[in-house]
């Protein structure tokens, strides 16, 4: 899926928090994005693949920021790189922080 398909509603974009991660690394081909959205599961799942990892790092990307209502895409080509997208609801983000409000937390 390529992020920018749909026409952009700026009204969501000013109601929410919006944070782009991009890389220059060997990218993820479009077939493979899917998949490694999936727990312990790499694009390449070669016993000699030459990229280290256990799978687990954009599945709980992706849990945790759901968890909080936003929501997390990935664009991505092979040999140029990958750009990941995450928002979150307005809601979400914290406001000032008082010193009167952290003896609740602690």
């Amino acid at each position: 899926m390529a992020l920018h398909e749909e026409p952009v509603d700026i009204t969501k974009i000013v109601q929410s928090s919006l944070t782009l991660v991009k890389d220059t690394g060997i990218g993820i081909a479009p077939e493979d994005i899917e998949k490694v959205m999936k727990p312990f599961i790499q694009a390449d799942g070669a016993l000699s693949r030459v990229y280290e990892g256990t799978g687990l790092g954009l599945p709980l990307t992706k849990a945790l920021i759901e968890m909080h209502q936003g929501t997390f895409e990935l664009d991505s080509e092979q040999g140029v790189g990958t750009t990941a997208v995450v928002r979150f609801p307005a809601g979400r983000a914290l406001g000032e922080i008082h010193t009167d409000d952290l003896s609740a937390v602690s």
